[in-house]
């Protein structure tokens, strides 16, 4: 997907939105972590829901692209 097919907008996510985010990549033990580098991730949301007890938002997100450092197949 290229960058020009996404619109900025504020607002809840909600299923069926496709999102776009990077995240770093790490290798290693969790003990000694080395950076491998950055990913991007191109996912739309199948499921979302909201904790009350929680605050807390869960996505179920199924990936579409993965480009990066130990890219998603």
């Amino acid at each position: 997907m290229k960058t020009d097919d996404y619109i900025d907008t504020t607002g809840d996510v909600v299923q069926g939105d496709v999102i776009h985010y990077s995240e770093a990549v790490f290798e290693g033990s969790h003990r000694r972590p080395r950076f491998a580098g950055d990913r991007t991730i191109h996912a739309r949301v199948i499921k979302e829901s909201y904790g009350a007890a929680t605050g807390q938002h869960t996505f179920i997100l199924e990936v579409i692209d993965s480009v990066g450092t130990d890219a998603i197949k």
